[in-house]
């Protein structure tokens, strides 16, 4: 009789309670000893240090990898505070060789306050991007079918700023070329920070909707120069189209978002290196009465404010 890996079972089975991305089944969530150990250490080493990419085949398994990662975060008690969706823009798809949207967690602590200072250190090879981040209001955001009916289960609205980490070698050319929205899936999308703005009250009404999707944001810096403009219709051509895509992989997984998550609808415009301390960051919507906006800095070593 052949012999059975009953660690390998009991590991797979619990992958498929806690819920992957692509529907795995048990035998597409049975990682290797290999993959086991990769993913347990880049959880560990994460975000501060240079990762080897892991051997990965398919979607499903890169969701499984990132159960796994989030259980060994997840060793060291932080817990669930919303969810990042990702590749929300074509050409990013095209980037990362993928079809479609990714998602990951957010951990507790990963928020943190407006005016934040952020050490230029918080990450190996940190990077920063505009962001839009809503909070829900109601777990009946889950039968939601039209962006109306989104508005009225989304409490507030939030220009942010995500801090991320590209930790492989992207000199090595072997490297380089396996580091695509597999690898990001899996090691939960390498999201450090998000820098919460003002808060905009959300209404449940064409106007607000329209205006959603129609938004253009100024990225600046502290002299008021120009970094970058970016559209909100960058995101899967509206942001609440991001929303509705996570609730219905969340429907068909069995998996439901709650009163108080945090989502972070996507990208708005390039990806950008952190620059040099006491560098000011700032990103405001055009033409919105409440001149909503977000701010942060770049600094030496500091504490971070959480939200």
């Amino acid at each position: 009789m052949r012999k059975i890996n009953i660690f390998s079972l009991i590991y797979a089975t619990a992958l498929l309670l806690l819920g992957s991305g692509a529907q795995a089944n048990l035998l597409e969530c049975r990682l290797d000893e290999t993959q086991q150990k990769q993913i347990q250490l880049a959880a560990s080493q994460l975000p501060n240090n240079i990762i080897e990419p892991i051997n990965i085949n398919r979607p499903s398994q890169a969701y499984c990898l990132q159960q796994a990662f989030i259980k060994h975060k997840q060793d060291n008690n932080p817990l669930t505070a919303g969810y990042k969706i990702a590749f929300t823009h074509v050409k990013v798809q095209e980037m990362f060789d993928t079809k479609e949207p990714a998602y990951a967690s957010i951990f507790t602590g990963q928020f943190l306050a407006n005016n934040s200072q952020i050490p230029t250190d918080f990450a190996v090879n940190p990077m920063y991007e505009a962001d839009l981040v809503v909070e829900i209001k109601s777990d009946k955001i889950m039968q939601a079918s039209s962006h109306l009916q989104l508005l009225q289960h989304i409490s507030k609205l939030y220009p942010a700023f995500e801090l991320v980490t590209l930790p492989f070698n992207m000199k090595d050319e072997k490297v380089r070329a396996q580091v695509n929205a597999n690898q990001l899936i899996a090691h939960n999308i390498m999201s450090v920070y998000f820098v919460l703005g003002d808060a905009i009250q959300v209404t449940a009404t064409e106007e607000f909707a329209h205006k959603l999707g129609n938004t253009r944001i100024l990225v600046t810096d502290e002299n008021k120069e120009l970094i970058q403009t970016a559209d909100t219709e960058s995101i899967l051509r509206h942001p609440l189209n991001a929303l509705a895509w996570l609730i219905e992989k969340f429907n068909q997984q069995g998996l439901a978002l709650k009163a108080g998550d945090k989502i972070s609808l996507g990208s708005l415009g390039k990806l950008r290196p952190v620059e040099n301390i006491n560098k000011q960051i700032r990103y405001q919507f055009v033409n919105w009465p409440e001149q909503p906006q977000v701010t942060m800095s770049f600094v030496s070593n500091t504490k971070q404010e959480n939200k």
